[in-house]
């Protein structure tokens, strides 16, 4: 079911049938990768997480999930560098 659930997040219109197959999902974070994109979406209280490429031309990333009152916030983190 998550075979091109990237390509449901870069269409906000297909939401809606998303929503549809929500309660198919048990758990409430789908992590995916499909697209090496980052992104984060609240859908029928769900949430899911596109995973970006680790590196790239802005250097190292990841990406850090937290939660505060029972809601998830996805940060992007960028590796910041000194000197050279």
């Amino acid at each position: 079911m998550v075979c091109g659930l990237t390509n449901f997040m870069q269409d906000e219109t297909v939401f809606p049938a998303l929503e549809a197959m929500i309660p198919q999902f048990g758990v409430d974070i789908i992590i995916f990768s499909q697209l090496k994109k980052w992104g984060h979406w609240h859908i029928a209280g769900k949430d899911f997480i596109s995973l970006g490429p680790a590196s790239d031309a802005n250097g190292l990333a990841w990406g850090q999930l937290e939660v505060d009152d029972e809601k998830i916030e996805f940060k992007i983190m960028q590796a910041e560098y000194e000197g050279g």
